[in-house]
């Protein structure tokens, strides 16, 4: 197995390479740390280009799924009986999700949708709502999933893709159809639709 001393010396001839006490080869190059080996025998220089290094750990990595195994998933839940108010993120009871929304880190479409709760044979419509990050309350309807008479449902078949930008916003409403839902759970499962690695950032709260 080559190390990443012999793996840096191949595509980065010019960096400078220091081995710690500990034994392990730390490189400063536009401070990148190594610490770990490389799971190869061999690397030519187009892989030096297409190769990405975690500069954490050393780990090569991985690029993003195009299949929801290992893809995204969101929890949105509320405990008590929902009615006409926007679900919790991640068991944030009490924190509503168009406050303190699910971020999408890549390009992605929806694959699935599960709901579940206590009531038998709720009627309800699930709502999905996107926002563009960074972009304020200019938040858009995704999807509707209607609920009829269900104490449990899951969906796979969308006959328009349900697609999200990366650092898009989710949220999730759930407005009055008959009899409320209570302690209710929505999870959704996305492919990832893009590996192109990103930076999307907002520095103002606010609903959306």
């Amino acid at each position: 197995m080559l190390n990443y001393i012999d793996v840096l010396t191949r595509c980065y001839p010019d960096a400078q390479v220091y081995v710690l006490a500990t034994g392990d080869p730390t490189v400063y190059d536009d401070l990148i740390w190594i610490s770990a080996p490389i799971n190869k025998t061999t690397i030519d220089a187009a892989e030096c280009v297409t190769t990405n290094f975690n500069s954490g750990t050393g780990e090569e990595l991985q690029p993003a799924p195009t299949t929801y195994e290992g893809g995204i998933s969101m929890v949105f839940n509320y405990e008590g009986a929902a009615s006409n108010r926007w679900l919790s993120h991640e068991g944030h009871n009490g924190l509503d999700s168009n406050k303190t929304p699910g971020i999408i880190p890549w390009d992605a479409t929806l694959s699935a949708i599960t709901f579940t709760n206590k009531k038998d044979r709720p009627k309800t419509n699930i709502e999905i709502y996107s926002a563009p990050i960074g972009g304020g309350k200019d938040e858009v309807k995704q999807f509707t999933w209607e609920i009829r008479e269900l104490r449990v449902a899951s969906k796979t078949n969308f006959i328009t893709p349900v697609t999200f930008n990366a650092g898009d916003k989710i949220a999730i409403y759930l407005k009055d159809a008959g009899l409320d839902p209570e302690s209710v759970v929505i999870k959704l499962y996305l492919s990832v639709d893009s590996t192109e690695n990103t930076d999307n950032e907002e520095k103002y709260g606010g609903d959306f």
